[in-house]
């Protein structure tokens, strides 16, 4: 049975842990340490899913490049058009002199994601890359297995 709405927890912590904590919810201006504590764990359970290649997670993918290297953007586009269940869209913007930055909405196995992060990244003019994922998807892209019809 899944649990609902606010459940309550009491925690022990060694002095320094806590003393990091009040300045966690200091620094980042969080209105108290639940809503700190709970920000950490729902970012550990997101690396915790990231694990498993199997798992749907949405998210987006960061590239950095020099857009003047030759046929780097036909290479982006191939890439880009094989992927598009995969690829939900793509902002582009043009920054200082030559360099590039594009974000990719992404959602599918996180397996395939870092496939697509990793073939990006190796492209000739891509300087750098980041796949940042949440847990949560957009429902009618990719079909969830635990939630298939029978």
């Amino acid at each position: 049975m899944e649990a609902k709405g606010i459940q309550r927890v009491s925690l022990s912590l060694p002095a320094d842990v806590f003393d990091g904590l009040e300045a966690l919810v200091a620094q980042r201006g969080y209105a108290n340490r639940s809503l700190a504590v709970a920000d950490i764990l729902r970012e550990e359970l997101v690396n915790q899913r990231r694990s498993n290649p199997e798992d749907l997670m949405a998210g987006s993918i960061t590239l950095f490049y020099d857009e003047t290297k030759p046929g780097l953007g036909d290479r982006l586009s191939s890439i880009l058009r094989a992927r598009l269940k995969e690829v939900v869209a793509n902002l582009s913007v043009l920054l200082e002199e030559t360099m590039r930055m594009d974000v990719l909405i992404v959602q599918g196995p996180v397996g395939v994601l870092e496939a697509l992060l990793d073939e990006l990244k190796a492209l000739k003019g891509v300087q750098t890359g980041k796949l940042t994922l949440t847990s949560a998807v957009l429902p009618p892209l990719h079909e969830r297995p635990d939630r298939r019809n029978p």
